[in-house]
């Protein structure tokens, strides 16, 4: 076999690896998995197909793809991990917020003398 040859095969064996892949695998709509289909989907669009194409692959539209692309586009596993866990920070600190301003509601109504 020729050189060109050989590299058309290793990029139909590239394509055909990623569009199993795509197929395959279900989208687990959390930060890790849209990652991965974002990821599988990049190598996809490099390689020639439409963006129609891989969002049939994926079973999600063409908005929530470019949704995720905008949202997830430039992240790594680790960015996403640190981003989950501020999320579950940001999250346990709105709850204490959400407590104080209760208590300092009840303290108001008490020093009223609305009870």
């Amino acid at each position: 076999m020729s050189l060109v040859a050989d590299a058309a095969v290793g990029l139909a064996a590239l394509i055909t690896a990623a569009w199993e892949r795509i197929a395959t695998e279900p989208v687990v709509v959390d930060g890790l998995g849209i990652l991965c289909a974002a990821r599988d989907a990049d190598v996809a669009l490099s390689q020639g197909a439409t963006i129609a194409d891989v969002c049939k692959k994926l079973e999600v539209s063409e908005q929530t793809f470019h949704r995720w692309r905008t949202q997830f586009g430039g992240m790594k596993a680790l960015d996403m991990k640190q981003l989950k866990e501020l999320q579950r920070e940001n999250g346990a600190l709105k709850k204490l917020v959400a407590d104080q301003a209760l208590d300092i509601a009840m303290l108001k109504e008490l020093a009223k003398g609305n009870f």
